[in-house]
């Protein structure tokens, strides 16, 4: 059985396939008793309605699928999301994710701290990394400071390379340097 690629997002091609393992094995872990593991993200405060969340999903599900050394948005097929991605996609902190590794929803655990999180985006350059983390509209809440903050440590730790940190505002297309 073969399995269909995508050239982009969205789209299926017939010549494209991948191989669908061939065997799958079940692994018996036993239970362990540990502390839980706290969030680097801001926890659930304020009720958001659901058509804004469903949104914020959207919104933030074209950024994933974003190829961040082409730059392209043209696959995204309504106009109106495709140039909120242009716009975002054009913003000077994007220009040179060629020279990037882009890593894109990378999950973590700090055994160390015990915290987990996904982050974003991160780029990856020779000399720093460009750390971004999206909001659908507001990016002024100081919660998100501190999430980057945990973020920040826990890539230095890996990396050790210094982090700048931003918050992108998908809907205004606009970054906020977090110190």
């Amino acid at each position: 059985e073969e399995w269909p690629l995508a050239d982009k997002p969205g789209e299926l091609t017939p010549n494209q396939t991948l191989k669908a393992p061939v065997a799958i094995h079940s692994l018996s872990i036993p239970a362990v008793e540990s502390e839980p593991l706290k969030r680097a993200s801001k926890g659930k405060g304020e009720k958001i309605p659901e058509q804004v969340l469903l949104e914020g999903t959207r919104l933030h599900r074209l950024l994933e699928l974003v190829d961040w050394t082409k730059k392209d948005a043209s696959w995204i097929r309504n106009p109106k999301d495709r140039v909120l991605m242009e716009k975002t996609l054009a913003l000077p902190l994007f220009e040179k994710t060629s020279e990037a590794k882009a890593f894109q929803e990378y999950s973590f655990v700090d055994e160390e701290t015990g915290v987990n999180g996904t982050i974003d985006l991160f780029l990856l350059y020779q000399d720093h990394i460009d750390l971004v983390d999206y909001k659908t509209r507001s990016i002024d809440d100081p919660a998100y400071g501190e999430q980057l903050a945990i973020y920040e440590a826990y890539l230095k730790k890996v990396f050790n390379l210094p982090v700048k940190k931003y918050l992108l505002s998908i809907k205004e297309s606009r970054l906020k340097v977090v110190d």
